[in-house]
């Protein structure tokens, strides 16, 4: 319960912040098909920026979750439902969903190699891509659940 009042108490200071500036897209967390996060904007589409709190808020019943690390040590844990190098998202299209509009999350370590990662499939086409801000280190910190990963991407 307490975790819960802290998720809650975080998320509302975050859409506080974001009011009236006009990049921001965010949602309550009932809608599958509204963005959460910050929307970042590319020449060919954009992807948006989120928090652990909005991720954690959100679940996970139908998010792709791909974890984009070199060599991950420290996992989401959960459901990660591909683990693939963020240089090598293009050449690996075939491991996501046909769906180019399925809700993807995008996460790494320290959210920095997320970033390229969620770029790439927006150029593929995908709609609906999301990349964690501060990784999974900013979601440990936040007092989310970790796990060790020590399999092969």
């Amino acid at each position: 319960m307490k975790r819960a009042l802290i998720a809650l108490t975080i998320i509302t200071a975050l859409f506080a912040g974001c009011g009236g500036d006009g990049d921001a897209s965010t949602y309550e967390g009932a809608n599958p098909t509204t963005q959460i996060g910050t929307e970042v904007t590319l020449a060919n589409g954009s992807y948006w920026r989120i928090t652990p709190a909005q991720l954690y808020a959100m679940g996970r019943a139908d998010l792709f979750l791909v974890c984009v690390d070199e060599q991950p040590s420290m996992i989401i844990s959960g459901n990660t439902n591909l683990f693939v190098k963020y240089n090598e998202v293009s050449q690996n299209l075939d491991r996501f969903p046909t769906d180019k509009n399925q809700r993807i999350v995008v996460y790494c370590i320290a959210g920095i190699t997320s970033q390229n990662a969620s770029e790439a499939l927006v150029t593929a086409g995908y709609t609906k891509v999301m990349h964690l801000s501060g990784g999974t280190i900013g979601w440990n910190q936040q007092g989310y659940p970790v796990t060790n990963y020590t399999g092969a991407p």
